[in-house]
């Protein structure tokens, strides 16, 4: 029963992963580089964000967005 139950949650957490990979990827390709990092303005140069720290921060709370008020990736602002 267990054996089941592990693969289940394997499964489960691969297709949670390739929704997280895609909605990075989508919320990336809109955001607009303007030398600063979009979660914490440090300059960043020619990347969205200044670390992974910053991006994953960013992605995690866009995602809430989405899970709490229904927002697309197309809609944030």
């Amino acid at each position: 029963m267990s054996d089941e139950i592990d693969r289940l949650a394997e499964a489960e957490q691969k297709v949670l992963d390739t929704q997280i990979q895609m909605s990075r990827q989508s919320a990336g390709a809109q955001l607009m580089i303007n030398g600063f990092c979009h979660y914490c303005d440090e300059p960043c140069g020619q990347k969205p964000f200044c670390d992974e720290d910053c991006s994953q921060d960013w992605h995690r709370e866009r995602n809430a967005q989405v899970r709490k008020f229904g927002v697309k990736p197309g809609e944030w602002g």
